[in-house]
């Protein structure tokens, strides 16, 4: 099958990068194979079509024995960017965003994180403290049903009865008492950085890719951390920003500063504009509304950006692209737009204030560290940014496509490098799309689909693979080893 050769082809180019020893290349093309095939990180799915039933753990073992251990591994990130390079290069806009794996019920994986979760339940809330990781409320596993439901009427009755005037200054020691006991609950929490909200279990990871704005997207980076992990604490107070540095500059380091970059609010911050625009070509930044800037000049007065923004007269207007939910077909509105030149105290270079109103109820803040030459140019970066989000998509179908958040190894690196392959089996069926644009036609032609015409199809051709792969698998078993 054309197919089938072509991703082998891919897998061994990216072999001959990691220059890995045969045992270890085996593994890789095992891993990245049955990733494709299962749709599954889970070993156990991913070596079963492969191995006999009986050969079967002694295959487990060995494989996550190789992601623990083999440090030749951590190679192959580096290996997948520079065969990427060239077609990444030919995408305009490079993205960064951060996302999480939940793993509400893994208590056993090593460094386990606290992340931000707005859809988890009121069960699944935990609480760091002195003793690591716990839940906010465990549960008593030996208190019987009929117990807790007495237990809920007993508090109830307490609250709906009426009770007798405490002694005068009785309450005031247990009021106090109370006060000092929450404080110092308070000050034994680790802080994140993250607003208040539902927070559970799992591990956080920061998400890099490369599109062009017209559906094309190409992942560069998953790079998996935690703030329990000691190499992530020895990195100091400014741990979460040189985290998210460091995985910037290894695609820098492979696809150079070209390109725009689109970053979201979170990195609305004045070393991070001072960073990017020393090491990247341009940067296009969500601006904060509650930003103090200086109009025009550095010597102006700072006034706050959102009640300039109001001030603004909007004299241009430029078409943003939208897809009809009825029809699942790309349309096109005009909003109106302008900008300004602003000074920030402490960016020590000169920043541009766009300012669109996409008919929400505040516009839409972006800065950025070049110039617009025309009014096009401004359009072109507000379209950029909003084609931004559909960077939510390459992680939402890594995750969904893998079953990233099913995976089962616990040791921190092994998930590192899991969550790698997963990335690149993803990440090389995006490759060959833009590279082989007639394989592309003729496996959209085989996905049958009511939706005609779609811009991202990532899930189609994973399906397509997927079914080829697998007819391939029947006729030769031993086809990824």
């Amino acid at each position: 099958m054309n197919t089938v050769a072509q991703l082998d082809s891919f897998v061994n180019n990216l072999l001959e990068r990691v220059r890995c020893r045969p045992a270890l290349g085996s593994v890789v093309r095992t891993l990245l194979g049955g990733i494709a095939t299962a749709g599954s990180v889970v070993l156990s799915e991913v070596l079963r079509p492969q191995v006999q039933k009986e050969d079967l753990h002694a295959a487990e073992q060995r494989v996550s024995q190789a992601l623990k251990n083999d440090i030749a591994l951590d190679t192959l990130p580096d290996a997948y960017l520079d065969m990427v390079a060239e077609a990444a290069s030919s995408l305009r806009f490079r993205t960064v965003d951060g996302s999480d794996l939940s793993k509400p019920a893994g208590r056993a994986f090593e460094y386990l994180d606290v992340v931000r979760d707005g859809s988890c339940k009121p069960r699944d809330r935990v609480v760091v403290g002195p003793n690591g990781v716990q839940p906010s409320a465990p549960p008593n596993p030996a208190a019987s049903r009929q117990a807790r439901n007495e237990g809920k009427r007993a508090r109830r009755r307490k609250a709906t009865s009426k009770t007798a005037e405490p002694a005068r200054g009785a309450g005031r020691p247990r009021t106090v008492a109370r006060a000092k006991t929450r404080k110092e609950s308070k000050a034994e929490r680790v802080k994140f950085p993250s607003s208040p909200a539902l927070k559970k279990l799992g591990y956080w990871t920061v998400q890099i890719e490369a599109g062009n704005g017209t559906g094309d997207h190409l992942p560069l980076c998953q790079e998996l951390f935690s703030t329990q992990d000691p190499a992530y604490l020895a990195l100091g107070e400014d741990a979460w920003s040189t985290t998210y540095r460091l995985a910037i500059e290894r695609v820098l380091a492979h696809l150079g500063p070209e390109g725009i970059w689109l970053l979201d609010r979170g990195f609305d911050d004045n070393s991070w504009l001072n960073w990017m625009h020393t090491n990247v070509e341009q940067s296009v930044i969500r601006m904060k509304s509650n930003r103090h800037v200086r109009p025009g000049t550095k010597h102006e007065k700072a006034m706050n950006v959102g009640r300039l923004a109001e001030t603004l007269e909007a004299r241009h207007t430029t078409k943003i692209r939208y897809v009809d939910k009825s029809t699942h077909e790309a349309k096109y509105r005009s909003i109106p737009f302008t900008w300004v030149p602003i000074w920030v105290d402490g960016v020590d270079h000169a920043l541009y204030l766009i300012v669109a109103h996409t008919g929400r109820k505040r516009p839409l803040l972006l800065v950025t560290d070049h110039r617009p030459a025309r009014p096009e140019d401004a359009g072109d970066m507000i379209q950029a940014y909003l084609e931004r989000w559909g960077s939510e998509e390459v992680t939402r179908a890594c995750k969904q496509l893998t079953g990233l958040e099913r995976f089962r190894v616990r040791s921190f690196p092994a998930m590192r490098r899991l969550l790698w392959l997963a990335m690149i089996a993803v990440g090389i069926q995006s490759f060959m799309i833009l590279t082989r644009p007639r394989l592309r036609r003729a496996m959209l032609d085989r996905a049958k689909e009511f939706i005609p015409k779609i811009r991202f199809v990532a899930y189609r051709i994973w399906r397509v693979v997927q079914e080829d792969l697998r007819r391939a698998l029947e006729v030769r078993p031993h086809l990824f080893t």
